[in-house]
């Protein structure tokens, strides 16, 4: 056979969506949109918490091209994006929870409809999409990391640039097109300023690009995918490159000091308690101590059944799928590679193995589980059909090397014929389609397996060849054709034929059926009749009367053309043949007539017990219709993928309503609710600086957890002051109240009779206390008589001062200073002020007395 130059990349032209991919898309829409339903409910459920506080009182206090705003180190996040977005939410609802919950729903469409191109590209337009995209939208991984605004504003941006740049890098190594390299690398970079984790994703997307070759069959899977994405590749290390020196100067990178011990402890109990039960919809269960966030808690049994699940699950897609082990390998790479990170930074002797169990560092995982699925259902089916002849597989082998697994037989008498666009068929090509399929069920009988035989052995059964156009019909000898004019095919014709999932053609002169005589005692061959034509629809050029055909179009807005459009017949284990169609356009699937063929990707019905369980498990066929229009129902795959969705979303549902029922309890909604009510109605005299509760924002987030700044979108710059003539504080539920403060230590009487201690001139006074003070904030009433209006400053004896007003007359002052001695000192700053200082208390300010 004459050796075809084939080129590297396949132009790709805009196709028509027909009905089913109108279908398909509204069925994404629909379970797009309830997936925002279920997530909208999620976040109105829930509230600011933690590090939201942080966000939104840096927010309050920076503008928004500060760089003490975008260039703050966040616990070791670099995430200059995230504080912008937090800042622009702020601005428009200030600790109004509303702004954040829009924020979380758009950016979930986002990262949804990026999934669902990812798929579409993937997988084309077809009804199997929607499991690995019902996967993605209801699986409670991706549910903590969601919940929490500061953790979505890592994770969502994140889980976007790994569909969307799998995506590119897919329609780049296929099309050849630029403009996929330069959108992948932007939105890389717009990524790696939202959470520094992004730095994975081009090599997740290169990790895809190479499966996808790979389990279509291809040679030099590493090498074609790194010659073609090279400008990908390449755009998205010089953006890491610049990236990396701006993280380096905002973070100090230390050094990770963990023992193997501790990541013994931490990753075990991420995966079996965590990960994997979130697969089947688990956990079920969550556990939770304030003022931590809620952790998978699966019950024990489930932990063991949804292993159980998984090892089946992969066993079985490795008995029904031709290459997806390296997929799993890969997929099961990617989850240990999420987790080491967190364990290397996170790990330490006050560090709690729940922390791996609350699984918002993992929510990227559902959408790598999601593309891996896609590839498992674009993978060809294995091909368990007996029928097929040796020398058939032979010769296939030698054609398509690495394909030998599925081969095309051609129908008997007819000559296969590539389905390309419709638009581009030639008036030759359309005349050999209408010969091939219309009317069939005038033009052939049912095929039918003799009734001592399973299969049909083309050998020994001559077949009626279909004519040409303009030809007349070949008859074999001793059978007479129909009314029409037409040979009918006996009982006995039957041949069993396998479409290829990947390629669409069987070469005709290599894969000839016997000749016939025709009525004139001579030989028909099928080189005679058939069109030469050659190509992968993906990777090659297919000649059909010199025009290429149309291989998977721009992934979004247009349908892509499915790989595999030639009819497959094969045994019915009722007795009947079973006609389908993959992955065929509405015009050549639907035969219009007594013959039906299912639409979307049909499967080869597996042989064996063991082939049956795996199809009817994943899935691998639709609908069947035999000839003679007697319908029998649903392939068993179709049904259980039904009942294993509806299982998987309802437990998954299960799952986020037992998580919403743990989250929604937070006591800051409650705080901030009544203090920004109580601030709204304050008489204006300023409150000392003091920390929020505890369970609202944890001490060792000081001094981010001031109240000052957690409030800082809400609050004037004179509500809070480092002194005040009334000593107030808010309390735990967020209500003003009065306070005093304790007299851990108390400043002694004065040497002066009625005075104390007389302060003036510009030289500080050391005002001695009854004991030491350890560093720390500390209140102190100064209890005062002045000349006249002026300001003083005090401070510790080891401290920084503190500035104060004093009234003219007898008052009392309280400052808020930090610091730690023996001793006060208290300097005039107004010239001529005359103090005399008597007795208070120096200590804790509390509203509990």
């Amino acid at each position: 056979m004459d050796a075809v130059a084939v080129p590297e990349v396949v132009d790709v032209a805009p196709v028509r969506v027909g009905a089913v991919g109108r279908g398909v898309f509204g069925a994404v829409a629909f379970l797009v949109v309830v997936q925002l339903v279920v997530r909208g409910w999620v976040a109105g459920s829930g509230f600011f918490y933690w590090d939201d506080l942080i966000l939104v009182g840096r927010a309050g206090s920076y503008s928004l091209w500060s760089a003490d705003l975008l260039l703050y180190n966040h616990d070791g996040h670099f995430m200059p994006l995230a504080f912008a977005t937090a800042w622009v939410v702020t601005a428009v609802a200030p600790l109004t929870w509303a702004g954040p919950v829009v924020s979380l729903v758009v950016l979930q469409l986002a990262a949804s409809v990026a999934v669902v191109r990812m798929l579409v590209v993937l997988m084309g337009v077809r009804w199997a999409i929607l499991v690995p995209l019902g996967f993605y939208l209801f699986c409670p991984l991706s549910l903590p990391a969601f919940a929490w605004w500061a953790a979505a504003l890592n994770a969502l941006p994140l889980q976007f640039a790994l569909a969307w740049v799998i995506g590119d890098a897919m329609r780049l190594v296929e099309t050849g097109r630029r403009r996929y390299a330069v959108s992948g690398v932007v939105v890389l970079g717009v990524a790696l300023l939202f959470f520094e984790k992004s730095v994975i994703v081009p090599f997740a997307a290169f990790a895809v690009a190479v499966l996808v070759r790979h389990v279509d069959g291809l040679g030099s899977a590493v090498g074609g995918v790194a010659r073609r994405g090279a400008a990908l590749w390449g755009g998205s290390g010089v953006v890491i490159a610049c990236w990396l020196a701006g993280y380096l100067t905002v973070v100090n990178v230390s050094a990770v000091h963990t023992s193997p011990a501790e990541l013994r402890d931490l990753l075990p109990g991420a995966t079996s308690l965590g990960i994997v039960p979130t697969l089947f919809g688990g956990p079920w269960s969550w556990e939770r101590w304030l003022p931590s966030t809620p952790w998978a808690d699966p019950p024990s049994w489930a932990v063991v059944a949804a292993w159980v699940a998984l090892c089946a699950l992969v066993l079985l897609s490795l008995r029904a799928r031709l290459r997806v082990g390296p997929v799993w390998v890969t997929a099961a790479a990617y989850v240990l590679v999420a987790q080491l990170p967190v364990a290397l930074a996170r790990s330490g002797p006050n560090t709690a193995a729940e922390l791996m169990q609350s699984l918002r560092y993992f929510a990227d995982i559902a959408v790598v589980l999601a593309a891996a699925g896609a590839l498992i259902l674009r993978a060809r089916p294995r091909d368990h059909t007996p029928e097929l002849l040796p020398d058939e597989r032979s010769r296939t082998a030698e054609l398509f090397p690495g394909l030998r697994d599925l081969i095309r037989v051609p129908l008997p008498g007819r000559t296969p014929v590539p389905f390309a666009d419709s638009r581009r068929r030639t008036p030759a090509v359309r005349g050999r389609i209408r010969v091939l399929f219309a009317g069939l069920h005038d033009r052939a009988a049912a095929v039918l397996p003799d009734s001592q035989h399973d299969a049909t052995n083309p050998h020994d059964h001559a077949a009626a060849a279909a004519p040409d156009p303009g030809e007349e019909a070949a008859v074999p000898h001793g059978q007479a054709p129909d009314s029409r004019g037409v040979a009918s095919t006996s009982r006995g014709h039957a041949a069993a034929v396998l479409a290829d999932s990947q390629h669409n053609t069987t070469n005709p002169h290599d894969h000839a059926a016997a000749s016939h005589p025709d009525s004139r005692g001579d030989a028909t061959t099928p080189q005679d009749r058939a069109p030469a034509y050659r190509a992968d629809l993906r990777e090659d050029a297919t000649e059909l009367d010199g025009r290429a055909p149309t291989p998977p179009p721009d992934s979004w807005g247009d349908a892509a053309v499915a790989h595999d459009r030639t009819a497959v017949v094969g045994p019915d284990p009722g007795g009947t043949a079973t006609v389908m169609c993959s992955e065929a356009p509405a015009s050549a699937c639907d035969l219009r007539g007594e013959i039906g063929m299912s639409r979307g990707r049909a499967s080869v019905l597996l042989a064996g017990s063991s082939g049956r369980l795996a199809g009817w498990v994943l899935g691998t066929g639709r609908r069947r219709t035999v000839l003679g229009g007697r319908d029998q129902g649903f392939i068993p795959g179709s049904r259980a993928a039904a009942v294993f969705g509806v299982v998987f979303l309802v437990s998954s549902l299960w799952s986020t309503a037992s998580f919403v029922e743990s989250w929604r309890v937070n006591p800051t909604r409650t705080y901030v609710t009544n203090v920004t009510g109580a601030l709204a109605g304050s008489d204006g005299v300023p409150l000392l600086e003091q920390e929020v509760p505890w369970d609202v924002l944890n001490p060792t987030a000081y001094p981010q957890n001031l109240v000052s700044r957690v409030l800082a979108p809400v609050t004037k710059p004179t509500t809070f002051a480092d002194s005040t003539s009334r000593l107030r504080m808010i309390t735990d539920s967020g209500e003003i109240v009065e306070a005093a403060v304790w007299w851990n230590r108390s400043i002694l009487p004065g040497p002066e009779q009625g005075c104390g201690y007389r302060i003036r001139g510009p030289q500080p006074s050391d005002i001695p206390l009854d004991g030491p003070m350890l560093e720390h904030e500390w209140t102190v009433q100064l209890n005062y008589l002045a000349n006249e209006d002026g300001r003083i400053t005090v401070s510790f004896e080891h401290g920084e001062p503190v500035g104060a007003p004093v009234r003219k007359g007898l008052s009392s002052v309280y400052l808020r200073v930090v610091g730690s001695g023996s001793m006060l000192r208290i300097s005039p700053r107004t010239p001529g002020l005359d103090l005399c200082l008597g007795v208070g208390p120096v200590g804790v300010a509390s509203y509990d007395n």
